[in-house]
């Protein structure tokens, strides 16, 4: 159970730990693979994410989690299989986060609250809540981050994560936590941050068509 003092390495690592211990073996008997293998391979577009009804379960320390299974299209399920897409929505020091697990389990991004409501202002132009749809939402449309671990013209941050809808800034806790403030779009990127921009989104739209087998938005 998340605790206000816990650091936030320690609360990444309690969520880490109740997914792997309690969540991967869970997950084989929520998700309906047959069900999901012939939607996949009936309907199924090449390079269009298909995303399937969410599965939520709540760990023996009464940690709650969102599982989403989702797949890229008939070819990029024939190679990699169902993807599931893991996150949490917790309350820390009176006001709410975001986790979500990343790299095949072995990483963990931290979003702050602020994330979420930025986003919602600065990009999406709206006023809702954090809501497990709306978090939902926001990692379907930017399913791929890319970070870059350097300075970024910012005091409180020195991790800068390209997503297809825009940047998050953040700091880097540990080789497996991440922690991640605040969102911008990338018309607002200034000075060194749009060089940086340009060279990760290179990068990031190699990887998408790699990942995904579709394009991306790309940087002016």
């Amino acid at each position: 159970m998340i605790v206000d003092t816990m650091t936030f390495s320690e609360v990444a690592n309690e969520l880490l730990i109740d997914w792997c211990t309690y969540g991967i073996n869970k997950k084989d008997g929520m998700i309906d693979r047959k069900k999901c293998r012939k939607a996949i391979l009936s309907r199924g577009k090449n390079g269009e994410a298909q995303y399937f009804s969410k599965l939520e379960f709540v760990s023996k320390r009464n940690n709650s989690f969102v599982m989403l299974p989702y797949s890229n299209g008939r070819s990029q399920y024939k190679k990699k299989g169902l993807q599931l897409m893991v996150f949490s929505i917790f309350r820390y020091q009176g006001r709410m986060m975001v986790a979500r697990i990343m790299n095949n389990y072995t990483v963990i991004c931290l979003f702050e609250g602020h994330v979420f409501k930025r986003y919602n202002e600065r990009y999406a132009n709206t006023d809702t809540l954090i809501t497990k749809e709306g978090v939902i939402d926001f990692f379907k449309n930017n399913l791929l981050m890319q970070n870059r671990q350097q300075i970024v013209e910012r005091e409180d941050s020195d991790v800068f994560c390209m997503i297809p809808d825009g940047i998050l800034f953040g700091k880097m806790l540990n080789p497996r936590t991440v922690l991640y403030k605040t969102f911008i779009t990338k018309e607002m990127a200034k000075g060194k941050q749009i060089e940086l921009m340009k060279v990760v989104d290179e990068y990031q739209k190699n990887r998408f068509l790699e990942v995904l087998g579709r394009p991306i938005k790309t940087v002016a």
